[in-house]
């Protein structure tokens, strides 16, 4: 084992698109946890101890991983908020900084992973930041007893509104603090409807109608209405709005879904008009099978590029970022003024249990943070200008009914907002995934509404027999716990291995199209390559080779991107081919030293290097030229390299030194 180095909305602005956002640790005296049922060292790894108690700054600078490019200030007690998501809580969180200048907050990106489990198996494996700010999509649901504190007894707590805590309560326990909800619907190209002359549809029918028009007078050069069908508790949002008024709408509704999340009702005889509604987009070629495999980022693109004429992505929208006027509407219903917007929480807060308790000091910062983050000031800083109605008492929703558009305000002032079921109950299991699955079976012509109804009800059989519990086959078996440096380090290797190139470089715990998980000892699946997946990714990127002149590769080690062409990503690449000295906390263009090639031979600044690296990590500069190293995408290339190894271990050589200074 490797020893550590120690250092002593719902949001729409009235001219523009703001669009959308995407979702008992009770202290006495001396700040220490009271009745917190932590974990104790001998429960963790020894790796685990090492890397992932953060109760001291000394822990943060590593021989072998990187957590922060911000360098630690002394005197400072470091706070790691781990997050999942594009949740953004810069502005809430330098004020943070600002009234406890004890503090200094380590920001660190988490991926959830396939079904969320990547981030269950790390929170389980006691690898938790102090604070944890999770997506509403990635909100894990099962055994929170065991990963997270239970804040039901927390004094922060108090100020949140009763009506924002009802859906996170679970057997008296509370183990997630809602962030201000928005209440959303479909964003659409507002400037396109006017050039074309079409008009927001007040029900369902008319919705459908206008999608097929849309597509005939465009010649399918627009898609109409594309629903993230790839992530499906986003895709379930349109799905279930279209059909509320019919299946969840009134009292009698909310008496079955008691029933069925009590077992004692079924899908079939009463969610068929959820199905049906949906098969009319079916029918008219509006969504397609293509839509599942389609990513956030590339659908998000097409719209900005005015390929896609309506979206419904729960994130927020930058004005800058596009160069047309859209607005919002709600998703339409059965019957006119039966239209309904979305609430989504635009976070969850919660507090995963340590591998080592936190000390008194750090739980001090731990309960800081909560209350922080649950006063009035910081949801005002949260949600700014936009439309979103507060979780936390003291604070007027009135500002959220004024800046909803033209076409959502009835809505909203009227109350036909709703909050997407999953169904999940003591014996029932959340049902997005399989209710996505019966949608795209229809797609397919494998199913109709009845019988998708009837293999949801199965689903939930099955679920309650146990028979759904069934371990994914191993492809290959890390043998010795891998930081995420080193497993990026791998990957590097990997790309090497493929492209015959002299050099690799990926980037390490950086925003986008970086590594930036670890891999523990123990089976590697499918899921968990699918997890290494470098965010931001689209189908259509590959690895990529392109010569570079050993002054241009040492330019290049210094601008990281993230696949957009804005600014430097504020990260490192990791490196295969190559030796060097690098300083994570030096500014840009600093951060490498003392490079040379893997076998301590000089880079020659005017020879030829064939440089391996993935599109859109490298600046366009760099990356002319730049030919296709393979032909598949990054999961299923990776998964071939990682099962043909069959055992996964850190390199272990000498080809980088990392400086804390």
């Amino acid at each position: 084992m490797r020893n550590l180095r120690v250092k002593g909305l719902f949001a729409v602005a009235a001219a523009a698109l703001v669009a959308l956002l995407c979702a008992g640790c009770a202290t006495q005296g001396d700040g220490v946890a009271q009745g917190v049922a932590q974990p104790t060292p001998s429960s963790a790894s020894t790796f685990v101890q090492e890397h992932y108690n953060f109760n001291t700054p000394d822990f943060l600078m590593a021989d072998d991983d990187i957590f922060t490019y911000e360098k630690l200030e002394e005197g400072k007690i470091p706070l790691v908020v781990g997050k999942t998501g594009t949740v953004d809580l810069q502005a809430v969180n330098d004020r943070f900084e600002e009234l406890y200048p004890q503090y200094q907050l380590i920001p660190q990106v988490i991926v959830g992973g396939v079904d969320n489990k990547a981030l269950a198996n790390k929170l389980a494996a006691g690898c938790a930041p102090d604070v944890l700010v999770s997506a509403y999509d990635q909100l894990l649901t099962d055994d929170l007893s065991d990963l997270f504190v239970d804040l039901s007894g927390h004094p922060s707590a108090d100020g949140y509104l009763l009506s924002s805590l009802q859906s996170f309560t679970e057997g008296g326990s509370l183990y997630y603090l809602p962030g201000p909800s928005a209440a959303y619907g479909i964003v659409y190209n507002k400037t396109m409807f006017d050039e074309h002359g079409w008009s927001v549809p007040k029900t369902y029918d008319e919705f459908v109608e206008l999608c097929a028009r849309i597509e005939q007078e465009t010649n399918g050069e627009v898609d109409a209405f594309n629903p993230n069908a790839k992530y499906p508790g986003v895709f379930c949002d349109p799905v279930e709005a279209f059909a509320y008024s019919e299946v969840l709408g009134d009292i009698a509704d909310a008496s079955w879904l008691s029933a069925f999340k009590s077992g004692e009702a079924t899908f079939a005889g009463h969610m068929e008009p959820l199905f049906e509604a949906f098969g009319k987009l079916v029918e008219r070629g509006v969504v397609v099978d293509a839509d599942w495999s389609q990513s956030s980022t590339k659908r998000m693109n097409d719209f900005v590029a005015g390929k896609i004429a309506m979206i419904n992505l729960p994130r927020l929208l930058d004005e800058k970022d596009i160069s047309f006027e859209a607005s919002i509407m709600p998703y339409p219903g059965a019957t006119e003024g039966a239209d309904y917007l979305v609430s989504l929480p635009s976070y969850a807060l919660s507090c995963p249990k340590q591998a080592i308790a936190p000390s008194t000091e750090k739980q001090k910062a731990i309960d800081d943070y909560l209350t922080f983050l649950g006063s009035p000031e910081a949801q005002e800083l949260f949600v700014g200008e936009s439309a979103l109605f507060p979780s936390v008492k003291g604070l007027s929703s009135d500002t959220a009914k004024q800046a909803a558009s033209d076409e959502a305000r009835p809505a909203v002032q009227q109350g036909r907002i709703f909050q997407r079921e999953n169904f999940s109950g003591n014996v029932t299991p959340p049902l997005a995934a399989v209710i996505s699955e019966q949608c795209r079976a229809m797609v397919n012509g494998q199913v109709d509404a009845a019988g998708a109804c009837l293999a949801v009800d199965a689903y939930c059989e099955a679920w309650r027999a146990g028979q759904l519990e069934q371990e994914e086959p191993a492809i290959a078996q890390v043998v010795e716990d891998m930081t995420t440096l080193e497993v990026a380090e791998y990957v590097c290797d990997k790309m090497r291995d493929t492209s015959g190139a002299d050099v690799a470089l990926i980037p390490v715990n950086g925003s986008l199209r970086s590594i930036i998980s670890p891999l523990f000892v123990g089976d590697v699946t499918a899921n968990t390559v699918t997890d290494l997946k470098l965010r931001g990714l689209v189908t259509t990127d590959r690895l990529l080779t392109v010569d570079m002149t050993g002054t241009q590769l040492r330019e290049c080690l210094d601008h990281p991107r993230d696949g957009s062409d804005g600014e430097d990503m504020n990260c490192v690449f990791a490196f295969s081919g190559l030796r060097a000295t690098v300083a994570p906390w030096m500014p840009l263009g600093q951060r490498y030293r003392d490079v040379t090639l893997a076998d301590g031979s000089e880079l020659d600044p005017h020879a030829t290097y064939n440089v391996a690296f993935w599109a859109g990590t490298v600046t366009p500069e760099h990356a002319k030229d730049a030919q296709p190293a393979s032909d598949e995408e990054f999961v299923p290339w990776l998964t071939a390299a990682i099962e043909a190894d069959g055992e996964l271990a850190p390199a272990n050589d000498a080809r980088r030194t990392l400086v804390w200074e």
